[in-house]
């Protein structure tokens, strides 16, 4: 029996704790759009505004699995009105999905809807696209696209999707951005963690006071099915029953990002509650700090094969890039000159990632990749 599934059993015999209930605030419902749903009126929305996000709710929450452990439950559901054709792309959808080393590993892209609406006469006219519309697009080692585009879309149209995604990865509890570059009438993420999970909660962003900013403890029961190793043994069961800790927060009427000059990536700065797990209590005598130092998460790293071991050696192509693009210059002046020429001569398809998508020579030949970050050890 491995590590973790030992560790679950042991915090099956956790002292119970008092209930209380938690729900959604909101009623959204799929395929609810009605004909005053067109009609905009917020304090944030003006006429230049190409799009208005009318509402982005989501969920997260823990579910005991058939291999031993939890999975991570990520519900997401966004409705947007479309006012000028420039902002069509955002009926072309694209999201993450983490695939592992292997199948049991993969993140799973369940429960997809997606539609268009439209204001006809005074009727509302729905046009759903097929499931089969979404297409899966390969990125890197670790990670997938989900995508699809809705189709019969005008100004004026309303697009609504939702989907869930189904992970092995309770490490990285996905975060939630209220803010975008459109204007948001209502924004919305609720968050429910087993109690023998620690995650450090950050807000971001100048909107940190919350329209709704709740939190509290909720009783949960989680079944989780341990396999046995051979045909002859019988699988474990273990019933895991305590406080865990539900947290919902909700933003309305928020205003459109506006970019300033040199600013990157906006996405950076939206106002937005990222989750970073310290800590795993296995049992009342032992608790498990997953949280490194930076140090530590230095090393990893830098024995990464798409992170960094891209950068050990070194070969000819990379003198001959380094002498072209700092012209001979030296110190603070050749770094200078070397942001300058990356700055001018590469593109970026990619503004949140950790790892590689290529090698750094098809980088270089291409003029394109993708901005590496670490958002916390």
């Amino acid at each position: 029996m491995n590590f973790m599934k030992k560790a679950i059993l042991l915090y099956a015999v956790l002292i119970l704790c008092k209930v209380s209930n938690a729900q959604n605030i909101s009623k959204i419902k799929f395929g609810d759009v009605k004909e005053e749903s067109f009609k905009i009126n917020s304090p944030v929305v003006t006429e230049d505004d190409a799009a208005v996000v009318l509402s982005d709710v989501g969920s997260t929450h823990f579910e005991g699995n058939n291999r031993g452990d939890f999975t991570l439950i990520y519900k997401r559901h966004k409705r947007i009105l479309i006012k000028k054709k420039t902002a069509f792309d955002l009926a072309t959808v694209s999201v993450r999905v983490y695939k592992g080393a292997s199948f049991s590993n993969e993140e799973q892209f369940e429960d997809f809807q997606a539609a268009t609406y439209n204001l006809e006469n005074g009727q509302v006219v729905q046009s759903k696209i097929d499931k089969s519309a979404l297409f899966t697009e390969k990125y890197t080692r670790e990670i997938n696209y989900k995508k699809f585009a809705l189709t019969n879309l005008k100004e004026g149209s309303i697009i609504e999707y939702t989907y869930t995604i189904k992970s092995p990865y309770y490490r990285y509890l996905r975060s939630w951005a209220f803010q975008d570059k459109y204007p948001v009438l209502w924004s919305e993420y609720q968050v429910t963690i087993p109690p023998m999970f620690n995650y450090v909660v950050l807000r971001k962003g100048i909107i940190q006071k919350y329209t709704v900013d709740s939190s509290r403890t909720t009783f949960q029961r989680y079944s989780i099915l341990i396999p046995s190793k051979t045909a002859y043994e019988s699988n474990d069961i273990v019933n895991i029953s305590g406080d865990a800790k539900w947290g919902l927060w909700a933003l309305k009427d928020i205003p459109a990002f506006k970019t300033e000059v040199y600013t990157s990536n906006p996405g950076n700065y939206f106002s937005k509650i990222d989750f970073q797990l310290h800590s795993i209590k296995y049992s009342d005598s032992y608790t498990r700090n997953i949280m490194k130092p930076w140090g530590e998460v230095t090393k990893d790293l830098l024995k990464d094969e798409e992170f960094g071991l891209q950068l050990s050696g070194e070969s000819s192509w990379v003198r001959e890039e380094v002498k072209k693009s700092s012209a001979g210059a030296g110190g603070l002046e050749a770094a200078k000159k070397i942001y300058t020429y990356v700055r001018d001569n590469y593109s970026c398809n990619d503004h949140d990632a950790l790892y590689t998508s290529s090698t750094l020579k098809k980088v270089v030949q291409n003029k394109t990749g993708n901005v590496q970050i670490l958002t916390c050890c």
